[in-house]
Order: structure tokens, then sequence, then C-alpha cells
């Protein structure tokens, strides 16, 4: 029984971590859908500018980095985290967001970005030798508080 439980349980667990993922989606995509509604059906320069592609950039990619966090490891304890499913794939959401948003940040965070997407993939393969990933996952925290820090002054 105890055999059955934990099959299911390594199943379900990358399903969760999807279904979390696609919930965070659905929240930016209807934030950004409430922050258009305030100017009456009428574009504003600032929503039609790259300033309001890079904030929804930013907003995407900020919010990725706090959800793989949310698998990980208080920062500092790096040499004491478990690479599973959850930590891993938490990450490779991080990645794919800011690979595919990266272009649309502001250029002052596109080289963290760029160094996030590095580092994630250092650390998601989970045949990656261990210390690869202890290191890479440090560098990866040192690109996503760059990110966080370097957005939080295009999202106020």
């Amino acid at each position: 029984m105890a055999y059955a439980i934990d099959r299911l349980s390594r199943v379900f667990r990358p399903i969760h971590a999807w279904c979390a993922a696609l919930a965070c989606l659905a929240v930016l995509a209807g934030c950004s859908s409430d922050d258009n509604s305030s100017s009456a059906g009428s574009p504003t320069p600032a929503s039609s500018s790259g300033s309001s592609a890079a904030a929804q950039a930013c907003q995407r990619l900020v919010a990725l980095i706090g959800y793989a966090e949310e698998s990980l490891l208080p920062a500092g304890q790096e040499d004491q985290q478990k690479f599973d499913d959850a930590a891993r794939g938490g990450i490779a959401e991080a990645i794919g967001t800011a690979e595919r948003y990266g272009s649309q940040l502001p250029a002052s965070v596109q080289p963290a970005a760029q160094q996030l997407v590095r580092q994630g993939y250092q650390i998601v393969p989970a045949t990656a030798p261990r210390e690869t990933q202890v290191a890479s996952l440090r560098d990866y925290r040192r690109a996503a508080d760059k990110i966080v820090r370097g957005c939080a002054s295009v999202t106020d």
C-alpha cells in the first residue's frame, strides 16, 4: 500500500507544479487585464509604449522567480537543497519565462535574465552533478535578486 501511495505521489507532484504555474499565469493575465480596464477602453500613451511591455515581462518573470523560491530552501542553505522535481520544475518555469520575455525586459535587467537562464540550465537536469547544481543555484539566486530589484522600478 505504501508503495502505491509513493508511486502516486511521484506521478502527481509534477502535475501539481504545472497546476500552480498555470494558476500564477492566470492571476498575471487577470492583473494585466484589470490594469487596462481603468482606461475606459481608450489606450493611453503609456499602455501602448514599450514600457508597458517591459512592466508585464517583469511581472511575469518576478512571479515565476517567486514561485520557484517556494520549492527551495532559504538563501544560504544551498548545500542542503534537494533538487527534486518541484525544485527543478520551478526553476525551469523561471528559465522558460526569462527566455520568452527576456527581450521585453528593461535593458538593465537583460544581462541578469541571461545569467538566470545559463545557471538554471545547470540546475534543471536530474543528471547534473550535485556540486554544479549547488554552485549554479547560488549564481541563479544572485541573478534573480538583480531581476527583482531591477524590475521593482519598472513595475512600481
